[in-house]
């Protein structure tokens, strides 16, 4: 089956960046041909996704502005879609549909796989004859929520996919609702890590007690109560390693507060999979603040790599993981205090303090106890090969393609 990707930004720097790669890696395991069509910056360099792909590249010089970003911070210079105008729209989706119907053309595929539920999506859908399969990630759902004009917009232009896939059971629902979509017609995907990057090690027995994040360095990603947190501990013994990057004045706030705590933490900046993943081998607990996620890859992999887990109750990741993980002590949820961040002026910020402090705390009295931090090796279940198995069954069911989601046949007229 011949399959074309479309995903509107950089294919490497974020979580559905990093699914979508991963993705046509076992897709491409399985003997499908495949073609990607990605965004990306003029100041960015183009990735390899692992097939033959086109880049649809915006710069502020000839197009007068960037890629529009699913979230509203990025880690790379982008635009927010709630600040789109009518003119950046015609713009964006001109160059978007210029290169999909290049790709259509020259490269025949048998199925559209469309990298979120939004803008991008509807367009491969409305312009093109090819059967289209919407993946959601978490972070289009959001935008949805906040926009009632794109959702709108984006309702119509997805009523006729194929089928849509989910990265959790809660999401489902959430789905159906918001594009008035039918639920027999949403499969729950989620998510995985790569067992031949990710995988356990030993690392150095403490100390220090290597802390270890990953991800965005914003506000949204809790790093500001996590460092409240921190401070509390006896600032001996243990070090934080930042993976990641940020923008503007939001990240520079961030990395003053920790300097001002005189917290012992190392920026990496961001790391390639392979680089990530070596450093997981090294420490010896993963913390994940986030006041939202949606599946969160990060956790996969960081359990992948045998690491103990400290990270939020979102509702996505608590609903697609297997139970075994939270039993045998692998991963410890944290309570949630709000979806949005906050600050010390909040009446829960301490509470939520409070927690993170005595879930790293437990962890890390358990490995000076025990001598380890690790618990379970993670099964098929949460990686990549397992999941895409189930993709390529859908798509390849002789029952998809029959008509659309509104069980219509497809009509650009």
């Amino acid at each position: 089956m011949r399959l074309l990707h479309v995903l509107g930004q950089h294919p490497a720097k974020t979580g559905s960046g990093t699914s979508t790669r991963a993705v046509i890696r076992e897709l491409k395991k399985k003997g499908h041909p495949q073609f990607a069509v990605y965004g990306l910056n003029a100041d960015q360099e183009p990735v390899d996704v692992g097939c033959a792909y086109e880049a649809v590249v915006f710069s502020e010089e000839k197009d007068g502005q960037l890629l529009f970003g699913m979230s509203d911070t990025m880690p790379y210079d982008s635009l927010r879609f709630c600040d789109m105008t009518a003119g950046q729209y015609k713009r964006w989706a001109r160059k978007f549909l210029r290169a999909i119907r290049r790709a259509v053309q020259a490269f025949a595929p048998d199925v559209i796989i469309g990298h979120h539920l939004h803008l991008l999506t509807a367009l491969a859908e409305k312009y093109t004859d090819v059967p289209v399969v919407g993946v959601c990630h978490g972070t289009d759902l959001a935008q949805l929520r906040r926009n009632a004009v794109h959702r709108a917009h984006v309702r119509k232009g997805l009523a006729g996919l194929r089928l849509i896939v989910t990265n959790s059971p809660t999401q489902v629902e959430e789905v159906a609702a918001l594009l008035a979509y039918p639920k027999e017609r949403i499969r729950v995907l989620g998510g995985g890590y790569d067992p031949a990057v990710f995988y356990p090690g030993t690392p150095p027995a403490p100390p220090p007690y290597e802390i270890v994040y990953a991800g965005k360095i914003s506000e949204h990603k809790g790093l500001r109560p996590l460092y409240h947190a921190l401070a509390r501990l006896p600032q001996d013994g243990w070090r934080l390693t930042v993976a990641g990057t940020g923008e503007g004045e939001e990240t520079e706030r961030i990395v003053a507060l920790g300097e001002a705590l005189r917290l012992p933490i190392r920026y990496a900046g961001f790391l390639e999979q392979e680089a990530l993943a070596s450093l997981y081998r090294r420490s010896h607990l993963f913390v994940l603040p986030s006041f939202a996620e949606g599946l969160s890859l990060a956790t996969l992999e960081a359990l992948g790599a045998g690491l103990s887990c400290v990270v939020m109750d979102w509702p996505n990741l608590c609903a697609f993981l297997p139970q075994a993980f939270s039993l045998a002590g692998q991963i410890t949820f944290v309570e949630r205090v709000a979806d949005q961040p906050i600050d010390a002026s909040h009446p829960d910020f301490f509470v939520l303090v409070d927690r993170l402090q005595e879930a790293i705390g437990k962890n890390r009295s358990k490995m000076f106890s025990s001598g380890s931090s690790t618990g379970i090796i993670p099964t098929d279940e949460i990686t990549w090969a397992g999941r895409v198995a189930c993709l390529e069954s859908w798509i390849t069911d002789p029952a998809f393609g029959k008509g659309n989601g509104k069980g219509e046949t497809k009509n650009n007229e």
